[in-house]
């Protein structure tokens, strides 16, 4: 998943949880703390360059050439299949 924060530190909680693998994508301007934050629960943090669109990108990217599901917090261009 992509997130600004909150979405992923809750995602890779429960993925955590559940156990599960979680990828966080995180953008440039995520601070060091939300990435910490979420790291903590296990998450591995893909960071990347751009914003957060360029984020949401990367992660229906990296899903799809690894067969991973996309726990999105917004939509996207073909994020329904």
């Amino acid at each position: 998943s992509a997130t600004d924060g909150n979405h992923g530190k809750a995602l890779a909680a429960a993925a955590r949880d559940i156990g599960c693998q979680c990828v966080i994508v995180l953008h440039a301007n995520v601070s060091r703390e939300r990435e910490d934050a979420i790291a903590h629960y296990g998450a591995r943090i893909v960071r990347i360059e751009g914003d957060y669109d360029a984020s949401v990108e990367h992660a229906a990217t990296l899903a799809a050439d690894n067969q991973w599901h996309v726990v999105s917090d917004t939509s996207y261009e073909g994020y329904e299949t």
